[in-house]
């Protein structure tokens, strides 16, 4: 059996990647991590019959020996049921790779503006067909990690993969209605507050700004807020920390 992860929190990159991984591999089982990030969770309420994605639970059902491992926009991921220390894991990550590699992983990625390009390639290059659907959910990938192509890391490859998604019939009326969701009661009060607590600083040229927060509940979608957040500030780099009583991320 082969498998297809990605991180926890999991955004359309992530999750769109998977998707490309299981055109690559189509033997392999696209397992949804646990936790998704609300606007992905919308897209999959409404489309996942048509696409091929796995709920853990449900997989447990039927579980067996992995073989293989393909994990996207990531280098690691949570232990599940069904593989060993050992299991053969192939990487396909958009993000600097800062670790050594063990003997049974592989790495095949490159620094580029998002996971879903570096899959949409090999899928051009194979000549693998797609649906409007699927090409739908993978622009979306790269919309969100770019910031619509805009952020400093998009690459023309980027532009590029877009442009051949488009092609392949990728809905934009659907992909700026996921980018585009209101934030919640609870995201707006953290957008507020990041924007109060903000401290802007140049450290070797470079404007960079910080913003942190607490909260005694866990507030979904810290990256939505943080994006709100990029529009505002015109800064080389913005680190948003906010301590949860579940989980705290950094973005």
């Amino acid at each position: 059996m082969k498998i297809i992860l990605t991180h926890e929190n999991a955004d359309f990159d992530a999750v769109a990647s998977m998707l490309g991984a299981s055109k690559l591999y189509p033997d392999a089982i696209p397992l949804l991590p646990r936790k998704i990030n609300r606007a992905v969770q919308e897209f999959l309420l409404l489309y996942k019959n048509a696409l091929p994605f796995v709920n853990q639970t449900d997989w447990k059902r039927g579980i067996g020996r992995t073989e293989l491992i393909i994990l996207t926009d990531t280098d690691s991921f949570q232990s599940i049921k069904g593989t060993h220390p050992n299991t053969p894991i192939h990487i396909i990550d958009h993000h600097p790779l800062e670790r050594e590699l063990k003997d049974h992983e592989t790495w095949d990625g490159e620094i580029i503006g998002a996971a879903s390009t570096l899959v949409i390639e090999r899928i051009q290059k194979q000549n693998i067909s797609i649906t409007s659907l699927e090409a739908t959910l993978l622009a979306l990938g790269i919309y969100a990690d770019t910031g619509m192509l805009t952020f400093g890391g998009t690459t023309p490859r980027d532009v590029s993969a877009v442009a051949w998604l488009l092609k392949q019939g990728a809905v934009l009326t659907t992909i700026r209605r996921f980018l585009t969701l209101p934030l919640t009661d609870l995201q707006q009060d953290l957008f507020d507050d990041l924007l109060k607590s903000a401290t802007h600083r140049t450290i070797q040229g470079h404007s960079i700004t910080i913003a942190s927060a607490k909260y005694d509940e866990y507030v979904e979608g810290i990256a939505s807020v943080t994006h709100r957040l990029i529009d505002i500030w015109d800064s080389s780099a913005i680190f948003t920390l906010v301590a949860m009583p579940e989980k705290a991320q950094l973005v």
